[in-house]
């Protein structure tokens, strides 16, 4: 009896945040049939942003029954594919059965979280100072046992592992951030992804000859960007093609980082902060018609 070579492979793609929705996109196949399980609230906005895709959905409480809910419903497909790791999409991994393929969908903060000194400059490392946390024993045992139970949903260093075992593969852009993350966390195998939707999506591609003065320093506001040591060196610049620097600040959390960030930014006349949401036309528009973007991470 011959091997089926036609079989319509179920993928599921999980979201707890509206704003990458579209990459699920990237999967779009003859032979695939996705799905997409949106975790948090029902509303207007969300249903109006899931249905410009054309990919069947539905969207889940964040709460006990609706993680319930999304977790039985993930168990029937083929493969799932994780676009983040916070509380709720853990429980849900936590639930799928050993059957599924399960994939996590790389973005880079959530583990450059958990060894910032390992990725931060020095001038970055000196406002983001290590917080003084003491845990009493009796607290640090009750986590142990939680990670041990599977009832501790948040991932620390402590129980990373664990957590990135129940992944069958991660999706990363490059294999050499892949190598140097090894080196520091456990890491399920690699599966290299690619950076556009799809391969039609190359025509869209916008050159424009004609560039902006503008350079864009940092992708958002977290420490992670090292944005004071650019910015160090721009103060010293005394260009005649009077250039402009915008950094994105719309998105990431305020912290004593971004603050001291904004503070240096008011000092520098030629600098701007994008503090407002942006829809993706907006977005786009900013790359487009920048000269440079410089990324210090």
């Amino acid at each position: 009896m011959g091997v089926r070579t036609n079989k319509i492979y179920k993928l599921l793609h999980i979201h707890a945040n509206i704003i990458f929705i579209d990459h699920s996109r990237r999967y779009i196949n003859e032979r695939v049939h996705n799905e997409i399980i949106f975790i948090g609230e029902k509303n207007e906005d969300t249903a109006t942003k899931l249905d410009q895709y054309g990919i069947s959905y539905k969207i889940f409480e964040n709460s006990r029954e609706g993680i319930a809910e999304a977790a039985k419903y993930a168990n029937q497909f083929d493969g799932v594919v994780f676009n983040s790791l916070g509380d709720s999409l853990v429980q849900i991994l936590y639930a799928i059965r050993p059957k599924v393929k399960t994939f996590l969908k790389f973005f880079g903060y959530e583990l450059y979280n958990l060894q910032m000194d390992k990725f931060l400059s020095d001038k970055t490392l000196e406002i983001c100072s290590k917080k003084d946390i003491h845990f009493s024993m009796a607290s640090w045992l009750k986590r142990k046992l939680k990670i041990f139970l599977n009832l501790d949903y948040s991932v620390q260093l402590d129980n990373q592992e664990k957590v990135y075992r129940k992944f069958d593969a991660i999706l990363i852009v490059n294999k050499e951030e892949y190598d140097e993350l090894k080196g520091l966390f456990y890491m399920p195998k690699l599966i290299e992804r690619q950076l556009i939707d799809q391969v039609g999506d190359i025509e869209k591609c916008k050159i424009v000859p004609h560039k902006s003065n503008e350079i864009i320093i940092g992708n958002h506001g977290a420490e992670i960007n090292n944005h004071i040591d650019i910015l160090d060196i721009i103060k010293d610049v005394d260009s005649k093609e009077k250039i402009k620097y915008k950094l994105f600040f719309n998105y990431g959390n305020t912290s004593v980082y971004s603050k001291k960030v904004k503070e240096i930014v008011q000092e520098i006349k030629d600098a701007t902060l994008i503090e407002n949401f942006l829809s993706m036309k907006e977005f786009e528009s900013v790359y487009e018609s920048a000269a440079a973007l410089v990324i210090n991470s």
